[in-house]
């Protein structure tokens, strides 16, 4: 799915570098087009416990992400990542439903990430999607970063 979501962005911005904020923003920004939604975990005690992962991994996006470190300035596409996670994260919606059918997801496959599939209803319509929480989500496209190699040739 990464891989697709990298392919998905680079065709939709007509780029071909990208990093992994740069796909994230655009999914973050583009959720519904994309075919994703955020919820609240149905369990109350989960909100707190998501949200405290969302939020280690946002201060892992300023980490890898700083421009300036002495002034604490990050990239632009950092920036408003995170600026999107917190705001999330006040709302409680630390949960993300990648639905079936979509960009990310073409077909009904039962599993997708390690989430099982199942019924959403959005606008009143019930599709297939699977729930994960956001943190996860996010974990991978910043696992799947390719390294920067400092001594690389120009």
């Amino acid at each position: 799915m990464v891989e697709r979501a990298y392919k998905y962005v680079a065709e939709e911005l007509k780029v071909s570098q990208l990093n992994a904020v740069k796909v994230i923003r655009h999914l973050l920004e583009n959720a519904q087009r994309v075919g994703m939604a955020f919820s609240r975990p149905r369990d109350v005690g989960q909100v707190k416990e998501r949200a405290d992962d969302v939020a280690d991994v946002i201060m892992r996006i300023k980490n890898m992400y700083v421009t300036a470190p002495a002034a604490d300035k990050l990239a632009e596409d950092a920036n408003v990542v995170v600026n999107i996670l917190n705001s999330l994260i006040n709302e409680g919606r630390v949960n993300v439903v990648i639905f079936a059918k979509s960009p990310l997801v073409p077909g009904v496959p039962r599993m997708v990430m390690g989430a099982p599939r199942s019924v959403y209803a959005v606008n009143g319509v019930r599709r297939h999607g699977y729930s994960m929480p956001l943190a996860n989500f996010l974990r991978i496209f910043l696992d799947s970063e390719p390294p920067v190699e400092e001594d690389a040739p120009l």
